[in-house]
């Protein structure tokens, strides 16, 4: 891997260094690649208009972290199969009367999708990787119900999270660049046409069906204890 395809000012990449890498406590390699790549989608949001490849941006960054060339291919390739089997959590945004679905479309892709995105191992559990995946992507702020599923997708496993109530006329926006290009509103009735992730479909509704499941126990709860408050408000009155 040549040094000579691409240029990046080095005190650049000792800048995002500082900020992405330099304090990870964690001696995992995969955990501190995991870092490295925050800093390489950083670096392409912002910083540059000189695209380079993540293996690229590795390449450049790794004299400072003490790796030759031929370390630094070996490290990327073996990141990208850990990666390839991490867990992914994302969300199912509906608006309050449940008739619509949030979804997304990367940045130049064709297909719609869930907020979705790996989870940081040693850093976050399930539903604050959802959480914060699903903010940005979207740009909402919102908090995941406990009312979630999990399904298989190739190599790894996906736990979709709900998140309910979400205003229809909410201006969402991504907070980051070049990664997701659409979000748009669907109806629930019509998701089977437009999701084609393997699973998903079955899932999500699975998932709102027992959010639907949820809501009817509340209902009858509150009645029942409205009702008990009403026949202790009246026994109270009569023994007066």
């Amino acid at each position: 891997m040549s040094r000579s395809r691409k240029f990046i000012d080095i005190n650049i990449l000792r800048d995002l260094h500082t900020r992405y890498v330099q304090n990870v406590k964690s001696k995992n390699q995969n955990i501190i690649m995991s870092h490295i790549q925050q800093a390489y989608w950083f670096y392409i949001d912002y910083m540059t208009y000189n695209h380079c490849s993540f293996a690229q941006f590795v390449d450049h960054m790794s004299p400072l972290l003490g790796w030759n060339s031929e370390k630094s291919r070996n490290i990327v390739k073996s990141y990208w199969i850990y990666s390839s089997q991490l867990q992914r959590c994302g969300g199912v945004l509906i608006n309050q009367s449940k008739t619509h679905v949030l979804l997304v479309k990367s940045y130049g892709g064709t297909k719609w999708g869930f907020p979705l995105g790996k989870i940081m191992e040693e850093e976050e559990n399930k539903k604050e990787c959802a959480e914060r995946e699903v903010f940005e992507e979207t740009g909402y702020k919102g908090q995941a119900t406990d009312i979630s599923v999990t399904f298989q997708n190739r190599k790894s496993q996906h736990t979709l999270f709900l998140f309910e109530n979400v205003p229809l006329w909410f201006a969402f926006a991504p907070q980051t660049n070049k990664e997701i290009g659409e979000i748009a509103w669907f109806e629930i009735s019509k998701l089977s046409k437009i999701v084609s992730i393997p699973h998903a479909i079955d899932n999500v509704m699975e998932l709102l069906h027992n959010s639907a499941i949820k809501e009817q126990e509340n209902f009858n709860s509150n009645i029942s204890s409205n009702s008990v408050n009403s026949i202790t408000t009246f026994m109270e009155t009569i023994c007066v």
